[in-house]
């Protein structure tokens, strides 16, 4: 898995904002968050929602 560093993401809003595609930060967000919630599943706990949780 490929990881999008802050820097990359920082740079694309800075050069142009309105047009930045984060669609690939996402889906690796999404696959970090399935991960997560089997790990939650596994030790028997609910699982977070960890993007309202860092929002």
């Amino acid at each position: 898995m490929r990881l999008i560093h802050y820097g990359e993401v920082q740079s694309t809003l800075e050069s142009s904002p309105k047009k930045a595609d984060l669609s690939e930060a996402q889906n690796h967000f999404d696959q970090f968050q399935e991960k997560l919630d089997k790990i939650y599943e596994d030790a028997g706990l609910i699982p977070t929602n960890m993007s309202a949780e860092l929002s």
